[in-house]
């Protein structure tokens, strides 16, 4: 269960579009196509596996490899997550 907002921003992306935001136990808000501000619904399993509902149809994926760090996949959220402050 996710207290507070968990935030993290891509390695070596620009901070002011390429963040997640982690906002509570189902919703990730995110920067999408535009940029535009989404909000998904998304699910996390005990291994670390995050599935993300980004619009009918279409899923991202990721897998939590520690407590700071996300790695996601193509196409929506490639690339390496790095926690860091909002």
């Amino acid at each position: 269960c996710n207290s507070s907002p968990e935030y993290y921003v891509l390695d070596g992306g620009d901070k002011s579009i390429d963040w997640i935001e982690f906002v509570n136990d189902s919703t990730l808000r995110w920067v999408g196509p535009g940029p535009l501000d989404m909000e998904s619904y998304y699910e996390e399993d005990e291994n670390g596996n995050i599935v993300v509902y980004v619009a009918p149809y279409s899923k991202g994926y990721m897998k939590r490899l520690n407590s700071r760090t996300i790695e996601g996949q193509v196409p929506f959220f490639e690339g390496t997550w790095k926690k860091s402050r909002k």
